[in-house]
């Protein structure tokens, strides 16, 4: 059973994560859990990894080479990032900002076709026909975070880039 829960209709694009790294996040103890601030501690982190800054705009280091920033584009974090933004989100709106649940991404994911083959998730998708950015089937790197949205209206709810959760798994 998975409790009601909102989710927001799209990943976090470069865009939107830009805000949380120019307003100084990276810098700021207040976003970050004990973990947290000791990988950006013993990083160095100021930004997402990916990301660089050149000639006063940035760049982002994909599969194929470097590019200018697509803002469209989901960011691309580790979860301790993930977990940091959505406490710098959640003091900006107002409003509760947290990842999903592994059972509230399993439920918005499994209103598509999720593999090549029939599962308990749901039918296969034909070869060809991916109903995501998974698998190369569209591009080497990230899609627009509104490019693949399903029919509850929700971008990417699989593939495109990895999705944190605040499950925890022991792996």
């Amino acid at each position: 059973y998975v409790k009601p829960f909102q989710a927001s209709r799209f990943l976090v694009s470069n865009a939107e994560f830009a805000d949380f790294v120019s307003a100084g996040g990276y810098g700021d103890t207040q976003w970050w859990c004990d973990e947290g601030w000791s990988w950006v501690s013993q990083s160095g982190s100021s930004a997402p990894r990916f990301w660089r800054w050149d000639e006063g705009k940035w760049l982002l280091r994909t599969m194929t080479g470097e590019q200018s920033m697509p803002w469209d584009w989901p960011v691309e974090v580790n979860n301790l990032e993930a977990m940091a933004f959505c406490r710098f989100k959640a003091v900006e709106t107002g409003h509760p900002v947290r990842l999903p649940t592994e059972g509230e991404f399993n439920l918005m994911r499994d209103s598509i076709p999720t593999d090549i083959q029939d599962s308990a998730h749901g039918p296969a998708w034909d070869r060809g026909a991916a109903p995501a950015n998974i698998a190369l089937e569209y591009w080497a790197s990230t899609s627009p975070i509104d490019h693949f949205v399903n029919q509850d209206g929700i971008g990417d709810v699989m593939g495109n880039l990895w999705q944190h959760s605040v499950t925890n798994f022991d792996v």
